[in-house]
């Protein structure tokens, strides 16, 4: 693929090893980074990196996916899981730029 991006670096990592709210996500990920959190951070990455989106709006979605609040994470998050459900199920999806939201809409 070639242009594939690494969402979770080590400087995500330092940022959310510092979380100390543990409603976050981050925080939950974390706890559980040599099990389920690696896999979880994996698989989001993966989604990420397989969207057709434009240069800004690949900016944002990655912005909001790497964010330690709950609702920009989780929101960004559905967007991808809606669109990975459609590519799987075999529709034709493609997103759609949006002007007000930092994830994009999904067009089949």
């Amino acid at each position: 693929m070639g242009n594939e991006q690494v969402l979770f670096d080590a400087e995500w990592r330092d940022v959310a090893l510092k979380c100390e709210d543990q409603d976050s996500w981050a925080y939950n990920v974390i706890e559980e980074m040599r099990t389920t959190g690696q896999s979880y951070l994996s698989k989001v990455e993966s989604w990420f990196n397989d969207i057709h989106y434009s240069v800004k709006g690949k900016i944002n979605l990655g912005a909001a996916l790497k964010s330690l609040s709950n609702n920009d994470h989780l929101g960004a998050v559905n967007e991808l899981a809606w669109w990975a459900f459609l590519r799987k199920e075999e529709f034709q999806v493609s997103t759609v730029p949006t002007t007000t939201s930092p994830t994009p809409d999904l067009s089949l």
